[in-house]
């Protein structure tokens, strides 16, 4: 379970498998419905979390997560910062 479609290709990378996604648009949070679904894929499917990136806010994913009994963590893709070395060496660390 993620909230952006950046994470999936770092998923991808580790064999995560992604049921579903919080966040389908920049800014555009699930609607009640939407919301009930996701709630019933992290049950039907045993997911074992949510991940989020820290540049984003939790709120909806820890709201998720508590209707789920699933923990939230943060998994930094990296693709953000100043674009220079010494930006992608102190995140790397």
């Amino acid at each position: 379970m993620t909230k952006k479609y950046k994470v999936h290709e770092l998923a991808k990378d580790f064999d995560i498998e992604v049921v579903d996604v919080i966040e389908k648009e920049e800014g555009a949070s699930p609607t009640q419905k939407e919301m009930k679904t996701i709630i019933e894929n992290i049950k039907e499917n045993d997911v074992c979390g949510i991940f989020i990136e820290p540049d984003y806010s939790n709120k909806l994913a820890t709201t998720i997560a508590n209707e789920s009994n699933v923990n939230v963590y943060t998994l930094d893709s990296i693709t953000g910062g100043e674009g220079n070395l010494e930006d992608y060496e102190d995140k790397m660390r």
